[in-house]
């Protein structure tokens, strides 16, 4: 069996979605049966459970400290001393990290690049990466995600941001004339189908995953505004210049003009 926490979040959905439609054997867990911040909670993990995806825990960096540390952090290290002692039979964790965990760099980011959180999110998941690395008796893989998108996906992140910016008619800011960074944003759809190779796979190592095409803010933005018949407002500022994408070695089949196209058919109220 494989379990997922946080089954209801953007990644988790996603992926549960996936594995239920070929028919694997998926339990998907989410709040109030359990939650990464309640111990009492953790037994309604299957004891059956062979591949533990773990995709809990707050997203984006607009949360406090203590939620940051209370439910990523110290929770990660509950949660892996309660699979050491009460679920032994799980064979691989795979934790669902961000890239964020990275220094910006002038060219594609790789496994081995400098790591350098720049908030406290990138912080805590990196923390969570080295417990699991570290402190679990199973094999682990650590999955960093460079801005996935895709339908169901909500303001503050990346895309329904630039969206929701574009449709108001406000001013996106720009760190330089050229728009950069560089990204290169993974459609969802993409993202569940390589998790769920890797989950076969049974890997054991860290892993990069990102879209195959790299675009500027200023491109993203564009290709939001042809999609929606808006043209995008920019402010260009003064500030890095340097770019964030990764070399990614699983293939992606949607372009982001599809994926956009996809994502913008969702109820705008969502954005």
């Amino acid at each position: 069996m494989i379990t997922i926490l946080g089954a209801t979040g953007f990644v988790g959905t996603a992926l549960k979605n996936r594995l239920q439609k070929q028919g694997t054997n998926v339990c998907g867990l989410s709040r109030p049966i359990f939650d990464l911040g309640k111990k009492e909670t953790y037994p309604s993990i299957p004891k059956q459970t062979r591949v533990l995806v773990h995709s809990a825990g707050p997203a984006g960096s607009e949360h406090s400290e203590d939620r940051y540390w209370n439910e990523c952090v110290k929770a990660t290290y509950d949660l892996v001393e309660f699979i050491n002692s009460k679920r032994k039979n799980i064979e691989l964790i795979i934790y669902v990290s961000s890239g964020a965990v990275y220094s910006p760099s002038e060219t594609a980011l790789t496994e081995e690049s400098e790591l350098k959180p720049g908030n406290l999110y990138a912080m805590t998941r990196l923390l969570s990466e080295n417990i699991i690395s570290k402190k679990a008796n199973c094999r682990a893989t650590i999955l960093r995600l460079f801005f996935p998108y895709g339908p169901g996906q909500k303001s503050p992140r990346l895309i329904p941001e630039l969206t929701r910016k574009i449709t108001a008619g406000e001013t996106i800011k720009l760190n330089n004339e050229n728009g950069l960074p560089v990204l290169n944003p993974i459609f969802i759809e993409d993202l569940a189908a390589i998790i769920n190779d890797i989950i076969n796979s049974e890997t054991n190592r860290i892993i990069n995953i990102g879209g195959s095409e790299q675009l500027s803010i200023r491109e993203i933005a564009e290709k939001i505004g042809r999609e929606l018949h808006v043209q995008p407002k920019f402010e260009v500022e003064n500030g890095e210049s340097k770019n964030f994408y990764c070399d990614c070695a699983y293939p992606c089949n949607t372009m982001m003009s599809t994926g956009l196209a996809k994502f913008l058919k969702q109820d705008k109220s969502n954005v």
